[in-house]
């Protein structure tokens, strides 16, 4: 890696199939950075889309979970990341999944996820060497004004590389509720629902418990601050979720499965003037039907979360520094891969044996 030129692993439409190309890297224009990619995480929403799950714009070259380190700067003035640090070349860093233009109706009222002139890394159509915005790539070409974050030390990169979209999106939820002395319920042990899980317990929930269809889900769910887990593949672990006596037992249920039957649920679980934070069905799904009636008389509140704001990835990174020896996010990523394999890593990654698989350049 390194010269003038950059080997990147494009997705063109073909499912489950990624094909490696090399492009020139770009000139700079003002205010940009490019970042040299030193690790990526295959997300959920990646395989989605390779997958057919998912539409997005092809061709383009998928990833937006990674870490990376400052190779080139164009800029008249300084630039600061989100704490006010100044970036320097060999920083190691992450930035936000959105870029916002933080001038439109939706920004200016503090929406900047849903900007306007929205751009994601990692989701955009690849056009020409200026396109090198997703993480299955050598480089990364840094748009002006993106918001970047040094990442902090001691911190393995593969647990890193997941921040700025599973934890960050974890952080948004744990924002929107108060756990603190509350009893949690998260539905879906995916990352997501993990982080979910430590986040509640970190910060004080009085119980959290997890819900998930894999055992290897809910066993890694006790290491991450649940207390009560139940397995939906196993029928006595089942019939204990399913009993009435279970009802009535939650004040917050988090929903991270994308399940639709999932809301069902939520809705006998939660207490009276429960909160349901819904996350987990950023792909088209089944239609579900819910009773009103139980959400007038439970007084329940209901709300999505759909990605995050900036302070929400820098709360996920501080997060990460002060629990990294409260939980085992060394068991997060199973396999770890040369971008050269990519389409081995993305088979792997479907087998669905780890919360995480690991790009390394």
């Amino acid at each position: 890696m390194g010269g003038t030129c950059c080997t990147l692993a494009l997705f063109e439409g073909e499912l489950n199939k990624l094909n490696q190309k090399t492009v020139e890297l770009p000139d700079l224009e003002e205010g940009e950075i490019l970042a040299q990619t030193s690790c990526a995480t295959i997300c959920g929403s990646d395989l989605h889309t390779i997958e057919g799950k998912r539409s997005e714009p092809v061709p383009l070259i998928l990833g937006h979970e990674m870490i990376a380190k400052v190779k080139k700067i164009k800029s008249e003035k300084p630039i600061k990341d989100y704490w006010g640090q100044t970036i320097k070349l060999g920083d190691t860093i992450t930035w936000s999944v959105v870029w916002s233009c933080d001038e439109c109706e939706r920004c200016l009222d503090n929406l900047p996820q849903k900007c306007l002139n929205l751009f994601k890394y990692g989701h955009e159509r690849f056009e020409n060497s200026r396109s090198l915005n997703g993480a299955f790539s050598e480089y990364c070409l840094l748009r002006k004004n993106t918001k970047i974050y040094k990442v902090p030390n001691g911190i393995e990169e593969s647990v890193l590389s997941p921040s700025n979209c599973a934890t960050a999106t974890a952080a948004s939820c744990i924002d929107e509720v108060n756990v603190k002395n509350k009893t949690v319920l998260v539905q879906g042990g995916g990352l997501l629902g993990l982080m979910i899980c430590a986040m509640s317990n970190f910060h004080g929930a009085k119980k959290t418990a997890l819900v998930d269809m894999k055992q290897d889900r809910t066993e890694m769910a006790l290491q991450f601050g649940a207390q009560d887990v139940f397995c939906l593949s196993d029928k006595i672990s089942k019939n204990q979720y399913l009993n009435e006596s279970s009802n009535n037992s939650f004040d917050v249920v988090f929903e991270c499965s994308g399940s639709t039957e999932a809301m069902s649920d939520a809705m006998k679980k939660l207490k009276i003037n429960g909160e349901y934070i819904l996350a987990g069905a950023v792909f088209p799904t089944t239609k579900k039907s819910i009773d009103p009636e139980t959400i007038i008389r439970k007084m329940l509140t209901i709300k999505g979360v759909h990605n995050y704001k900036p302070h929400h990835l820098a709360k996920a990174l501080t997060f990460l520094k002060d629990s990294k020896d409260r939980f085992p996010y060394e068991k997060i990523v199973g396999k770890t891969f040369p971008l050269q394999e990519i389409n081995s890593a993305v088979s792997y990654a479907q087998k669905g044996l780890s919360l995480r698989t690991a790009i390394k350049f």
